[in-house]
């Protein structure tokens, strides 16, 4: 199939609509939480590849996990509405079950690469928010909402 008449489908297209809207959440609660609220919090977590900010490693999670419920919430009212066949609590749980990578690929670049080399802690988180992308639509489609690829249709020969 030629890339100019690939068009990516409807369910995509929501997905990263919705992915952009967690990202800007997720962006806004980690400058809100460790410019703003956590300014004062200045504990150091110590680790075998040295030391960790304690304020930026809980402003991480929590910005995470807002941005994890926004994520589950509009997937779940717009991007899947249709693949809705089990019940609320058990796609709830199945989705933080399958983003549980999700958190790896955002706090690692964000809590390593910032101390580390210096990088922005925005740039980092960003990294890592691009990198769990691929993750997320794969187990959102598979394992969350249990969209199925449509069949190919056989050619018959004449």
């Amino acid at each position: 199939m030629p890339l100019r008449s690939w068009r990516p489908s409807v369910t995509l297209v929501r997905f990263l609509a919705v992915g952009l809207v967690s990202y800007v959440v997720n962006q806004a609660a980690l400058y809100a939480l460790y410019d703003r609220l956590l300014r004062g919090f200045d504990a150091t977590i110590a680790t075998p590849f040295g030391s960790l900010g304690g304020r930026l490693l809980v402003a991480s999670i929590l910005a995470l996990e807002v941005s994890i419920l926004v994520r589950f919430v509009l997937n779940d009212c717009w991007t899947f509405a249709d693949h809705r066949d089990a019940p609320l609590l058990r796609r709830f749980y199945r989705f933080n079950a399958s983003s549980l990578a999700s958190p790896v690929f955002a706090l690692a670049p964000v809590n390593v690469l910032t101390p580390a080399f210096g990088i922005s802690y925005l740039l980092a988180n960003s990294l890592g928010i691009a990198g769990g992308l691929a993750w997320n639509w794969v187990c959102s489609n598979r394992l969350v909402w249990g969209v199925r690829p449509a069949s190919t249709p056989t050619r018959v020969a004449a």
